[in-house]
């Protein structure tokens, strides 16, 4: 009886201790539907953040809300996203542009072509147990057109809500 008790026990604690673990993949489905609101939209992602407007926003986080071990994690992470790659994922519906066409094409005929803007996007930085979240992303609606942006965010709920912009630039 007490071994069937000892059982019972270690089974329930270890499911309750699963229950809460992040998992990385799903919260970034979750934040990237939220935050860019693509529920029904199909969204042309440029297969990395390679070339992007990415490493002009390096500098531009400051000590604050976030502390400077923080800072280092995401510099670091941000300066490696180049190197990782978004694969077609049919539950966020993006639809890949392979870098090499990207920078081969002239982007005004391109995005005339795709008849949709190119989001160009960092893979999610999550922080202090996934209750926080950085990304850069940059819309190309053109060669000279688009904008870029550094954002922290910040989940409330189940609701992730914009906390801190740290670059926002327009061309």
């Amino acid at each position: 009886m007490k071994i069937f008790l000892f059982i019972i026990i270690i089974s329930i604690t270890s499911f309750a201790q699963t229950k809460k673990e992040f998992i990385v993949e799903k919260e970034t489905e979750i934040i990237f539907k939220q935050i860019l609101q693509i529920d029904s939209l199909n969204i042309w992602v440029k297969e990395s953040t390679k070339n992007s407007w990415l490493s002009e926003c390096y500098g531009w986080i400051n000590p604050g809300f976030l502390n400077l071990k923080e800072i280092k994690i995401i510099s670091q992470k941000l300066k490696k996203d180049n190197q990782l790659s978004w694969k077609s994922n049919s539950n966020l519906n993006f639809k890949i542009v392979k870098d090499s066409l990207f920078e081969k094409s002239d982007r005004d005929k391109l995005v005339r072509n795709l008849n949709q803007n190119i989001l160009v996007i960092s893979h999610p930085i999550f922080l202090r147990k996934g209750n926080y979240c950085i990304i850069f992303y940059q819309w190309v609606c053109g060669n000279i057109c688009g904008t870029s942006n550094l954002s922290l965010y910040t989940k409330i709920g189940k609701i992730w809500k914009k906390k801190e912009e740290y670059c926002d630039t327009m061309n």
